[in-house]
C-alpha cells in the first residue's frame, strides 16, 4: 500500500453562494486539505462569479468562491455550513484543471456592456484583473473582468471543495501605538521552517502605487510562536522628484511551500487599523 500524504494549504477565499444546481465534476487530483478565510464575490467585481467569452459570446458561471487567485466549486449535494466571512477555515479538497469543467452556460452576453459601465470607466491596474484575464503571454485579453477567452479558462486551475472541518488561527493582529503588532502562531503539530511576511503598502495620489516589503519569521516548533512590530506607514524616498511619498499599509500575506504544508494566506489590516 502506497503511503497518504496530507497537505495542508491556507489561502484567502472570496465566496458568493449561488442555487444554481451544478453538474457532477470527474475529480482528477487527489484530495488536500486548506487552510483559507472566504470574502464575497459578485458578477463584475475584480473576482468574478460569471463568465462573458470574448469571442464567442456566451456567458458562463457560476463559481461559488475563490481562493485568493484560485476559483472553488463546491462538490454537488453539499450538507455543511456555509463558510464565516473573514474567519479561517479549513477545508478538504482537490486541485483541478480546467474551469470550464465547472461552469454552466447560462446563454448569450454582450462583450460590450458586460460587468457594466462603472467598471468599464475605472483606470484598471493590472495587478487587481484575475488571472483568467490574462492571455499565455502575461498580456491581459480584456480590462474587464470576467471578460475573457475560453483559451484562457481551460488553462485555470479551481479548487473542488468536499467538506469545510475547522477554524484556524494562524495569523493575528493588534493596532498599537508604534505601529501593527502581528502575530503567527504554529498549531500545525509539526516545525515550521523559516517564513517570510509579505506587507502591501498603498500610496500616491489619484490612482494608487503598490509597494511590497519583506520580513522574515524564525523557524516555529509546534505550539510556539513570534511576534513582530511593522510599519503602519512607510516613506519613499523619490531621488529624481527630490521629495518622499507615503505608502500605508493595506495587508499581510505569508506564503510557503513544504512537502506537507503549503501556506499562501493573505489579509487585509485595514479593519483593524480603522478602529
Amino acid at each position: 500500500m502506497k503511503p497518504c500524504v496530507i497537505i495542508f494549504v491556507i489561502l484567502l477565499v472570496t465566496c458568493s453562494v449561488t442555487g444554481k444546481t451544478r453538474k457532477q465534476i470527474q475529480q482528477k487530483s487527489e484530495e488536500i486539505l486548506y487552510f483559507t478565510s472566504f470574502s464575497a464575490t459578485s458578477t463584475g467585481s475584480f473576482q468574478p462569479a460569471k463568465y462573458c467569452l470574448l469571442q464567442e459570446s456566451r456567458l458562463l458561471g457560476t463559481i461559488s468562491w475563490r481562493a485568493g487567485d484560485i476559483p472553488v466549486v463546491l462538490q454537488p449535494g453539499w450538507k455543511g455550513k456555509k463558510p464565516p466571512l473573514g474567519e479561517p477555515v479549513l477545508l478538504q479538497a482537490s486541485l483541478e484543471d480546467n474551469l470550464l469543467r465547472a461552469l454552466a452556460d447560462l446563454g448569450t452576453c454582450d462583450t460590450k456592456t458586460f460587468a457594466g459601465q462603472e467598471v468599464r470607466m475605472m483606470q484598471i491596474r493590472s495587478d487587481w484583473l484575475p488571472p483568467e484575464n490574462f492571455s499565455k503571454f502575461g498580456s491581459p485579453d480584456s480590462w474587464v473582468p470576467g471578460l475573457v477567452k475560453k483559451e484562457a479558462l481551460q488553462k485555470t486551475h479551481f479548487l473542488y471543495v468536499k467538506s469545510l472541518r475547522a477554524k484556524h488561527r494562524f495569523l493575528s493582529f493588534s493596532k498599537q501605538e508604534k505601529g501593527l503588532l502581528v502575530k503567527i502562531h504554529n498549531s500545525f503539530g509539526r516545525a515550521l521552517p523559516g517564513l517570510s511576511l509579505k506587507l502591501h503598502y498603498e500610496g500616491r495620489r489619484g490612482k494608487p502605487v503598490p509597494l511590497y516589503l519583506e520580513k522574515k519569521i524564525p523557524a516555529l516548533s509546534p505550539g510556539a510562536s513570534h511576534e513582530l512590530l511593522v510599519d503602519t506607514y512607510y516613506r519613499k524616498e523619490e531621488k529624481y522628484r527630490k521629495r518622499s511619498r507615503t505608502y500605508h499599509l493595506q495587508s499581510v500575506a505569508v506564503r510557503k511551500q513544504m512537502d506537507w504544508l503549503v501556506i499562501d494566506l493573505q489579509q487585509s489590516v485595514l479593519p483593524i487599523l480603522r478602529k
